[in-house]
């Protein structure tokens, strides 16, 4: 698996952008290294790290989620830093983790958990 760290793309107002709709908040979530803007997309058989591979449950997170000329890798660190965040809320709480995803509180966590932390499925089911 691959590894990278540069920023999401940003709106300008400090907080990156999404196309929301992907997440548990009914589409008002907006997370730009989750569901970066708008505009063409790295094609599935494109999506390749500067060095190793994706594996396959990797390339569906990031279908249709890697704008052109941004790091694939750099989606992908998004998406499991936010399954460290659920995890982390499960743990703490686990009520609390249901009322985060089902406010929004945790952008992307719909496809994070879908494709990069299933075991949180019952949490993603119980925010509804």
């Amino acid at each position: 698996t691959a590894t990278a760290s540069p920023s999401a793309p940003d709106n300008g107002k400090g907080k990156a952008k999404g196309k929301g709709g992907d997440g548990a908040s009914g589409g008002h979530e907006a997370n730009g290294a989750q569901d970066a803007a708008k505009g063409p997309k790295v094609p599935r058989s494109e999506l390749t790290p500067a060095t190793g591979s994706f594996t396959g449950t990797e390339k569906d997170y990031l279908e249709n989620r890697v704008p052109k000329g941004v790091d694939p890798a750099a989606i992908l660190d998004s998406g499991r830093e936010t399954c460290q965040r659920v995890s982390r809320t499960v743990e703490a709480d686990r009520a609390a983790a249901v009322k985060a995803l089902r406010d929004g509180e945790i952008p992307g966590a719909k496809a994070a958990i879908r494709h990069l932390c299933p075991q949180h499925k019952d949490v993603l089911k119980a925010a509804g």
